[in-house]
């Protein structure tokens, strides 16, 4: 789905890879849930009754999908967001052949809230996305979920506090650094020069004019390592790329060698706005025209951004939205008949299982989330209001 624009066909929330595709998702608002089995799966009979124990999954894979954060944090952001929603590939096995037995494997998490951290005001216009992990290939899509169901909320902005390996994603899904007065590195300060002794080292001689740009990559003990060429004190030299570093440009090999932006217009003038890498243009340009810094497009730190939020842990980032108000309410529909499992291609004619029924609006899911105590208060004031008419009357 385009980020510019919502999707209007049936919204299919069982997200997946080539080799991977979830058939589970559990969606909570509070203390309220919202489960769905894939009814298209075609082993849905034996699946449908099954639902994972999210808690015990995410204490078990959850730090494997989401980085090395540890199961604390990951339990902790679980029991303090509004909304929950995660995606489980079920599998049955044969392990024990008199009672069915399954593996839950975790493919995607998000968890959102209506404010950001260190602010207490929860009638925000944007949605904070507090964390989101997904195994490869299931990041762009739950970050489409997180934006959508903004939209669908009536939201014009998602916020968001990002790490420095998963930042230039963000970029290029088109969030913009909030301004700020902190210093941000991105790397984590390795230290590494390339095994010139290996078959796969290149000279920098040999490299093609012009060299800068050029990745080399050496494997080391199970891990792949890369460096780019950059132009040091008039010196051509091998940079290590850290993680958390990221490249403006990809370099194309060829007679003659071109660069083509990774990033658009916008977005590119945005990272050299906040750009402190420390180095200067070179003469070379892409094939826009534009110079290319003597780095080859290596941003490797960040200046005037806001990091307060994460103690200097990470950076804070906005994406404005892209509403189109005459599909809005048709995607609301589409949306929200998703959760429920009322389309007919989604769900069968077969209805989610519902934790609590009450947060359902008629129309759209979600339309009034508020609490059964509140509910009971207004019917109750509805009632008085009734027989004080028919007083009236009499």
């Amino acid at each position: 789905m385009a980020s510019s624009s919502l999707h209007v066909d049936n919204y299919d929330l069982y997200f997946g890879n080539r080799d991977l595709k979830a058939n589970h998702f559990y969606f909570g608002l509070n203390k309220h849930t919202l489960k769905g089995h894939n009814q298209t799966h075609p082993e849905i009979d034996i699946i449908q009754n099954h639902y994972p124990d999210i808690r015990k999954m995410l204490e078990r894979n959850g730090p494997k999908i989401c980085g090395g954060v540890s199961d604390g944090y990951i339990l902790q952001a679980f029991d303090e967001c509004k909304y929950v929603f995660v995606l489980t590939r079920i599998h049955q096995t044969d392990r024990n052949l008199r009672q069915k037995h399954f593996i839950d494997d975790l493919c995607g998490l998000v968890f959102m809230k209506d404010y950001v951290p260190k602010e207490s005001k929860t009638d925000t216009d944007y949605l904070y996305l507090s964390l989101i992990c997904g195994k490869k290939g299931f990041g762009g899509q739950l970050l489409q979920f997180c934006e959508d169901f903004a939209k669908y909320l009536g939201r014009t902005r998602v916020k968001l506090d990002s790490l420095s390996e998963p930042l230039g994603f963000y970029l290029y899904k088109g969030y913009k650094l909030d301004n700020g007065k902190s210093t941000y590195y991105l790397g984590d300060e390795d230290e590494r020069d390339p095994d010139e002794s290996k078959s796969s080292y290149v000279n920098i001689q040999d490299i093609p004019e012009p060299k800068l740009g050029y990745i080399l990559s050496q494997a080391v003990n199970q891990r792949t390592y890369k460096w780019i060429v950059v132009k040091e004190d008039d010196q051509l030299k091998y940079k290590l790329i850290e993680p958390g570093f990221f490249i403006t440009h990809k370099r194309i090999e060829g007679t003659p060698v071109k660069y083509k932006p990774i990033f658009k217009d916008s977005t590119f003038s945005e990272i050299k706005k906040h750009d402190n890498s420390g180095y200067l243009n070179s003469g070379v340009k892409d094939v826009k025209g534009k110079k290319i810094s003597l780095s080859g497009g290596l941003i490797t730190e960040l200046k005037d951004v806001s990091s307060y939020r994460l103690d200097d842990e990470g950076v804070g980032m906005t994406k404005v939205l892209d509403v189109d108000p005459s599909t809005l309410s048709q995607f609301k529909t589409r949306f929200s008949r998703a959760l429920t499992g009322q389309y007919s291609e989604m769900g069968l004619g077969k209805k989610h299982s519902l934790g609590k029924k009450h947060f359902l609006g008629k129309k759209h899911f979600l339309k009034k989330s508020v609490s059964q105590k509140s509910q009971k208060k207004v019917k109750k004031s509805q009632k008085k209001s009734k027989k004080k008419k028919r007083k009236k009357s009499k």
